[in-house]
């Protein structure tokens, strides 16, 4: 405790190395451990009115941040980006309790997965059925064939090619 007191920042906070600039993951955890151990009077008194909660808080986005990130921290050097790592360690500190250093059974206080299948009922709609009359076309006994054309036993035919950037017309003849 001694050495952490003979480390401590004018503002209260820690930095990751002895002397370096606070930051709330070590402000968050060496104050946890001090908690955790009930030795936090001198700590917090060594700088008054700055403390590692004061020093802590500084870090908070608050309501200046977009929306999303109020209430979260952030790291330096960051740009004011909320940083989750240094959120998670901070939040404990900001509700005045310490994460569970000792044996904890959390089994007590976990909700039980309800997994029942909820009972539904369906309604199909009914339909009704309203018979049509059918009515038949009249089919002609004997098919009516068109006679077919006469065709010429020869014809020609004259289209304009273009071979080469040369243009000419070109006859085809058939037959048949």
């Amino acid at each position: 405790v001694a050495w952490l007191e003979s480390i401590q920042n004018s503002d209260g906070g820690w930095g990751f190395f002895p002397g370096d600039i606070s930051e709330p993951s070590s402000i968050a955890l060496v104050w946890q451990a001090l908690v955790a151990a009930g030795q936090t009077q001198g700590v917090e008194s060594q700088y008054a009115p700055s403390t590692p909660v004061t020093a802590l808080a500084s870090f908070q986005l608050g309501c200046a941040a977009p929306v999303a990130d109020r209430g979260a921290y952030t790291y330096p050097g960051s740009n004011d980006a909320p940083n989750t790592f240094s959120t998670a360690q901070a939040v404990p500190i900001a509700a005045g309790t310490v994460i569970g250093f000792g044996p904890v059974d959390p089994s007590d206080s976990v909700p039980v997965l309800d997994c029942t299948i909820p009972t539904t009922t369906t309604t199909i709609p009914t339909t009704t059925t309203i018979p049509v009359p059918v009515v038949q076309a009249a089919v002609p006994s004997t098919p009516t064939v068109p006679s077919p054309s006469p065709v010429p036993a020869a014809s020609v035919v004259a289209a304009p090619v273009s071979v080469g950037g040369t243009s000419t017309t070109r006859s085809i003849s058939f037959t048949g």
